[in-house]
């Protein structure tokens, strides 16, 4: 089967890598069930989660309730062409109540959230950054440093075939 052809490969998983059958379909998935390119991508989303463990320690979705009911981040229940819509709206960012780290790490829960979907495994998800009205007091938090943790961790989601 094919969830044992990917826990033979070569490759040491992290201790707590989650390797049950559920998991590794989103990966078989997006990949159309080609063993080689979804174990690929397993690496890559494990490689990311390292990369990021400090950033993403312990996070818990009830901390991030603001961000996603009523600040930048938004799924929208219609998809387009069957791929799962995200927006991410600037003039809804209000640093001193929300940090940039909050709603990244917002995004990373609703991402894990949408892609446990069959429909958005299959299909993917679209990402629109609506930045009218973004503001040089929200500019200034966006460091390079804070950029290249952004679009690394988009890429991967890329990386994945969402």
């Amino acid at each position: 089967m094919m969830f044992d052809q990917i826990s033979e490969y070569d490759f040491q998983f992290p201790v707590t890598a989650r390797l049950d059958e559920p998991f590794l379909s989103k990966f078989l998935r997006t990949k159309n069930y080609v063993v080689d390119e979804a174990f690929k991508s397993i690496r890559r989303y494990y490689a990311n989660v390292k990369r990021n463990l400090s950033f993403i320690n312990g996070i818990r979705p009830s901390d991030f309730t603001l961000a996603m009911n009523e600040g930048p981040l938004v799924i929208l229940k219609q998809r387009s062409k069957g791929r799962r819509v995200g927006t991410i709206h600037a003039s809804k960012w209000i640093p001193k109540e929300m940090s940039l780290r909050d709603i990244q790490l917002s995004a990373i829960i609703l991402y894990e959230t949408v892609i446990e979907e069959q429909q958005t495994q299959e299909k993917g998800v679209v990402v629109i950054f609506d930045l009218k009205g973004l503001s040089f007091e929200q500019a200034r938090f966006l460091t390079p440093r804070e950029l290249k943790r952004i679009l690394l961790t988009g890429q991967v989601g890329l990386q994945q075939g969402i």
